[in-house]
């Protein structure tokens, strides 16, 4: 349907959120009130607990119900009911993945009284929608249609979604093993700092064989330093597409016997300090970055004692040498595949659709003790990275009631608050990067329809026929159903199949490793902290948590912290050559090793109770010496250095400090690229003015990243073109490409080539590596000058390039509808920071138009301190509301994105919740 702007416009006034007056709620047992504050921020008052949800569902929906419901039905796959066939490939994946069928099985085994809250919370989602029916958001109006009943199971499935973003490491898995059959595995593991190694020697004996392919010749693999792009037993690189076969679905519920094994699989570096394979280490003779400009502390409670200034952390330094392995037996693991099969499997993982999701989000999280904060209070920082999207993904409440006091973010149709504060205690919860999705690879017999290979002879094969509402099909005016047969093996689901083979995912998410001492969700777990008083009964709320890996920093108002990880971490059967903790290439399914036998026990996940350092950083070390983590270390580094340098001067530190910390934008990188293109590059070697002027530029350059800087935007430039100018003679523009986008490290390997400065890996055009970054630099100018579309060095502004589009929602689901992005989305915010950088703006890493532009990073960021109820501090990256003319739709950018961030106030005291009230609304039960 089309609207004419007039009619756009009066139909979205309609549908603006009501914050005065009086609505009618008679199922509320007594009656409510809601306050709002000048961003539009709940602040809810009921006489119950129950009547608290009712109410946030209803003000919830006002305000994000579009975001919802596309959420629920983007993790239920069910897109396609609304945007018709455009959205199949989407729903395809979703249904096969299975959290439809793993909430189900959740929501069974809800504890009564959290059945009871989220019956209560759905019901004031309903509520909304029954009473305001003919002025819903215009969102509904454009799609002609109507948002059906909010259930419970829907705030299940938007929670295990937005966990899937988070955990979504199978793609690396395919990136590795893409990679490792082009170029083998010392180019490959100098790429992902590993070494690349063998399991023990795959066989079948010839019956297997037989059985499962017709024959039993052997795959060509790769080996050495170049391999073969068409190996055979492994899958291809990550894309955007549809899912070809009517394969996978939801993982296996087997906890006994072992699952599949590893196909060449990789282990950590050891580094300085051990095997820590992601872990980097200061070098001992790096130079140190120029010191931060002291940035204006935020005013944020009289009297503040700003801190020292942020210093600088050594750059890390990159990791001991790579050993060189050949080893032949690598080039052996995968000996049973027909002719033809892996190419077809790699084109059917190709083809799944390319969920906008990078294997290294994650977010900074770190506490700080009351003998080290200026005011004697328990200090919590929190900021959680996700894609730029409009609205943003979370969402800000207040909710009291005289048996619960609580406040912060929560994620829109999910009752509660998931980061936030309550009288007694604070908690942000960030995701523990750690390997918890498998793929695998499957062997199907031809003679036994539906049976595959197990180590023990042969099982079947599970399948389950999903039905896909379709809308315009058959003709533009209906609605048919597509079947989607989903092929479950005792790994999980199957993403594709071809011939004889297929390739399984497990997932912690839906996959039950059988063990009764973990058997809750992670909305067990919120509750539960939502409703604790002190660490034991935070910790409490954890110990049978099954979910995806988390770390959940634990503050309260006696001045004490602790953190303590969770969830299921799975326990590889024979160790894999990884270890027990990662599995991070295409295993062998058939043979039991590298089966998930078991999960890591709550006892040896990392926590502390007041850490003696007296402070806690999130993501900086790992649980166990081979445990690696698909992070970005350097962000974790630099703020343990600063935390570790207010820590040894004895100077006091308070929310000033953790506000500008939160904001940095120093870039790791920076002195080791100034020093190479230093020692490189000369006046006299430089052809024309403007290459002079840019080496000034970059010289005189402070290594920060703020988005008004030239020599930020030269620095960016250079990165890049170094990057491809190693790696794409060997990977290909495609595969670089994905390499760049998809690993979250590759920075690592940039920071090895420019301090080794050794040749093997530079351009055969040139003779040495001088020459190499003296033509780099001189193509990146020549890069940037087009991009900036500026002839002079001082037009340069990394801002300028790194801008964020604020895709809406409605947009991104259905990219049929992006004509309607002028309309809908909010466009060109400037930015500094990068992916290495504490203030996380991660920047494409592709070519052409988009190259440059920012993406994703920090959506909310969370300031506690627990001394004083109201230095308390949140701030989102748009805005409270996703109304199209709403003023509360991006109304914080400013503040989240200025050169001096202003965390924005959260009232907690009656008081102070009086004193910002600018609306009320009143709910009555009659």
């Amino acid at each position: 349907m089309v609207l004419s702007a007039t009619g756009l416009y009066f139909v979205a006034q309609r549908s603006l959120p009501t914050l005065d007056g009086i609505v009618s709620y008679p199922e509320l047992s007594r009656g409510g009130v809601v306050k709002f504050d000048d961003r539009s921020v709940p602040y809810i008052e009921a006489a119950t607990e129950l009547d608290l949800y009712r109410i946030q569902g209803y003000i919830t929906a006002q305000d994000r119900l579009v975001q919802m419901d596309l959420l629920r039905r983007k993790a239920l796959g069910e897109l396609s009911e609304v945007f018709g066939s455009q959205s199949l490939p989407s729903d395809k994946l979703m249904r096969t993945i299975g959290i439809g069928r793993s909430v189900k099985e959740e929501l069974k085994t809800l504890p009564r009284e959290l059945r009871t809250a989220l019956d209560c919370y759905a019901q004031g989602v309903n509520t909304y929608i029954a009473t305001n029916g003919d002025h819903l958001p215009v969102e509904f109006t454009l799609l002609g249609i109507r948002p059906r009943q909010w259930r419970p199971e829907d705030t299940l499935a938007i929670l295990k979604y937005s966990q899937y973003q988070l955990d979504e490491s199978w793609r690396l898995d395919e990136l590795r093993q893409n990679i490792l059959d082009k170029v083998g595995d010392k180019m490959a593991g100098k790429l992902f700092e590993r070494v690349f190694e063998a399991p023990p020697a795959v066989k079948a004996d010839s019956g297997a064989a037989n059985a499962g392919t017709g024959h039993s010749g052997a795959a060509s693999t790769s080996g050495g330093d170049k391999g073969d792009s068409a190996a055979a037993g492994r899958a291809g690189s990550a894309g955007a597409g549809v899912t070809g076969s009517g394969s996978a679905g939801t993982s296996s519920n087997s906890g006994a016997g072992k699952n599949s094994g590893a196909s060449g699989q990789a282990k950590s570096v050891p580094g300085p300090s051990g095997p820590a394979g992601n872990k980097v280490k200061p070098h001992p003779d790096a130079k140190p970055h120029p010191s931060v400009k002291p940035h204006s502390s935020p005013n944020l409670h009289p009297g503040a004692n700003p801190g020292p200034a942020l210093r600088p952390t050594p750059l890390p330094d990159g990791l001991n040498p790579l050993p060189d392995t050949n080893d032949p037996s690598l080039r052996d693991r995968l000996n049973m595949l027909p002719d033809g099969t892996s190419s077809s499997l790699r084109r059917g993982l190709n083809a799944l659709p390319a969920e906008k999701i990078s294997p290294g989000r994650g977010s900074n999280g770190w506490l700080v003790s009351s003998a080290m904060s200026d005011s004697k209070g328990a200090l919590l920082a929190l900021d959680r990275h996700n894609a730029f999207s409009l609205p943003v993904d979370w969402l800000l409440v207040s909710m009291r009631c005289p048996d619960m006091h609580i406040a912060g973010a929560t994620i829109p149709g999910v009752p509660g608050v998931i980061c936030g504060r309550s009288d007694k205690i604070s908690w942000g919860v960030v995701a523990l990067k750690a390997d918890v999705q498998d793929l695998y690879l499957e062997q199907f017999s031809p003679q036994m329809p539906g049976k595959y290979k197990v180590p023990a002879g042969w099982a079947t094969a599970n399948e389950i026929v999903e039905e896909i509402p379709v809308r315009f099909t058959p003709t533009p005016f209906s609605t048919s159903n597509l079947l989607h047969k989903v092929t479950v093996t005792r790994h999980g689901p199957l993403l594709t199949r071809s011939q004889d083979s297929g390739v399984a995912l497990s997932w912690v998410g839906t996959h039950d490793l059988g063990h009764a001492a973990k058997s809750s969700g992670f909305l067990e777990a919120i509750y539960q902290f939502n409703h604790a008083d002190n660490w034991q009964q935070f910790q409490a709320a954890l110990q049978k948590y099954a979910g995806s890996p988390i770390t959940c920093l634990y503050g309260d108002a006696t001045g004490n912290i602790g953190y303590q990880q969770a969830g299921t971490i799975p326990l590889r059967a024979n160790g894999t050559g990884s270890g027990r903790y990662e599995s991070c290439l295409l295993t062998p399914g058939w043979t039991g090793f590298g089966d998930w036998a078991s999960a890591m026990p709550f006892a040896e996940l990392d926590h502390a109770y007041n850490p003696a350092q007296g402070y806690y950083v999130a993501n900086m070390a790992e649980i166990k010496g081979d445990l690696p983590v698909n992070v970005d270390l350097y962000r974790s580094q630099r703020i343990e250095a600063v935390l570790s340098t207010f820590k040894k001067s004895s100077q006091k530190t308070g929310l000033p400090d953790m506000a500008l910390l939160q904001s940095d934008q120093l870039a790791p990188l920076a002195p080791t690229v100034k020093a190479v293109i230093g020692e490189a590059v000369t006046r006299s070697e430089l052809i024309d003015v403007f290459q002079i002027k840019a080496l000034d530029t970059l010289n005189k350059w402070d290594g920060t990243l703020t988005a008004d800087s030239a020599g930020a935007a030269i620095y960016e430039s250079f990165l890049r073109t170094i990057a491809r100018r190693v790696i794409e003679p060997k990977l290909g523009g495609e595969l670089t490409t994905e390499y760049l986008e998809r690993y979250p490290s590759w920075t690592l390997f940039l920071d090895r080539l420019l301090r080794e400065k050794k040749t093997d890996y530079i351009p055969p055009e040139e003779r040495t590596f001088k020459n190499f970054i003296i033509t780099s630099f001189v193509q990146s100018l020549k890069d940037l000058r087009v991009s900036e579309k500026a002839e002079e060095t001082s037009g340069f502004k990394w801002g300028d390039l790194h801008r964020i589009d604020f895709v809406n929602v409605l947009v991104d689901a259905a990219p049929g509808l992006r004509s309607l992005s002028p309309v809908l989305d909010v466009t060109g915010a400037r930015t500094g920071g990068d992916q290495d950088t504490v203030a996380t703006m991660e920047s494409s890493l592709k070519r052409g138009k988009e190259q440059f532009a920012c993406r994703e990073g920090s959506t909310m960021r969370l300031l506690i301190d627990m001394s004083d109820k109201e230095k308390f501090y949140q701030t989102l990256a748009l805005g409270q509301s996703g109304n199209l003319f709403a003023g509360t739709k991006a109304d914080q950018l400013k503040s989240f994105f200025s050169a001096q961030p202003v965390p924005l106030p959260m009232a907690f005291s009656s008081d102070a919740e009086s004193k910002i009230s600018q609306h009320r609304l009143l709910f009555s039960d009659k």
